[in-house]
């Protein structure tokens, strides 16, 4: 997993500044769990079959009502086969939905959990990246989310692609560690050429006063430069 540290006011592509290990066992859980799995799931991608991992990331998303919940998608089409957009509905209307019988019948009833409900699965000494999807909207509900749940600060990681998102979540909760994600594009007519660069990286993640950050694995894209 690419992953650049502003530790000390330099930017360096390796492993999270957790530890190598922490890298390595975070890197198995994304190369077994590539389908989504739904909350039921969850809980044993921590503490059950695949246990020696570290960490877990989860998506999270507003409702129309200012309830946090943990869905990738913006939409929930895919996964409930009813068009509704997570910004639009409240969290009542949300938890009539089925979001679980599209993996498997055995999934089936299963409703959108609370950011709340993900956090209380994190056992002591296991870490969650939670990535914020929506604009800084969100931070002052993750605020009182984060300060009520039973997790020490440390292990927390918050990540997001969206800049304005991040510096609220600097602003707002600096107690926390805070990863900027970014992707990669190719730079037309200069196929070996990508778009941000290693300044622009070190700029932006700078700026946003960022501990880290995300970049996709994309090794093909990781250069010496970088």
């Amino acid at each position: 997993i690419p992953h650049f540290s502003t530790e000390k006011g330099v930017l360096a592509v390796g492993r999270p500044h957790t530890g190598g290990q922490f890298a390595r066992r975070v890197a198995t859980l994304n190369a077994q769990l590539e389908l989504e799995i739904t909350y039921a799931e969850r809980e044993d991608a921590v503490v059950g079959p695949l246990r020696g991992c570290d960490a877990v990331e989860g998506d999270f998303r507003l409702t129309r009502d200012g309830i946090i919940v943990c869905i990738h998608d913006a939409n929930t089409q895919r996964t409930t086969g009813i068009d509704k957009e997570i910004s639009e509905v409240s969290f009542s209307s949300l938890q009539k939905l089925d979001f679980g019988a599209w993996k498997d019948a055995r999934f089936a009833g299963e409703a959108c959990p609370t950011i709340d409900e993900v956090l209380a699965t994190v056992p002591p000494h296991r870490h969650i990246f939670i990535e914020l999807q929506t604009g800084p909207e969100i931070i002052q509900p993750l605020k009182t989310s984060l300060h009520k749940s039973s997790l020490l600060k440390e292990q927390i990681i918050l990540i997001t692609f969206n800049k304005e998102t991040a510096n609220q979540c600097k602003r707002f909760l600096p107690e926390y560690r805070l990863h900027w994600l970014t992707e990669f594009q190719r730079l037309e007519n200069k196929p070996n050429s990508w778009f941000p660069s290693a300044k622009e990286l070190a700029t932006t993640a700078h700026g946003i006063g960022a501990d880290g950050g995300g970049l996709q694995a994309k090794r093909h894209a990781v250069t010496q430069q970088l």
